[in-house]
């Protein structure tokens, strides 16, 4: 089971820098999938979004985990904090915002094409 542990945290600390960039590729496809929403992309939309809540998730339980001694937290690592707090908050509240947003307007696109 340690060995296992290990193996995880060296994989989850050696991606630590591009947390980021992961986060943010994560987040640029869901945008691109949402404004180009059909139907048959919202099944991919709400996988996207749990995929990413779960990687953010994991993310911070593996590299933040009380089982590791002896750990400091780097800038790297107050970074990685403050970008997935600002996540939660963004997929709270203003994503939610966005999305109705956008659904006002494609619906007031729609009506007009109708009429």
């Amino acid at each position: 089971m340690k060995d296992l542990l290990s193996l995880l945290l060296y994989f989850i600390d050696s991606l630590a820098p591009y947390f980021y960039y992961i986060v943010y590729i994560f987040y640029l496809l869901y945008l691109g999938l949402y404004l180009g929403l059909d139907k048959k992309y919202e099944k991919i939309l709400l996988r996207l979004k749990t995929g990413i809540r779960i990687f953010i998730g994991v993310f911070l339980l593996l590299h933040f985990n009380p089982y590791v001694k002896n750990r400091r937290l780097t800038e790297i690592d107050t970074k990685i904090i403050l970008s997935s707090a600002l996540v939660i908050i963004l997929d709270a509240g203003v994503s939610a915002f966005i999305e109705d947003k956008l659904q006002e307007y494609k619906t007031k696109l729609l009506e007009k094409k109708i009429n």
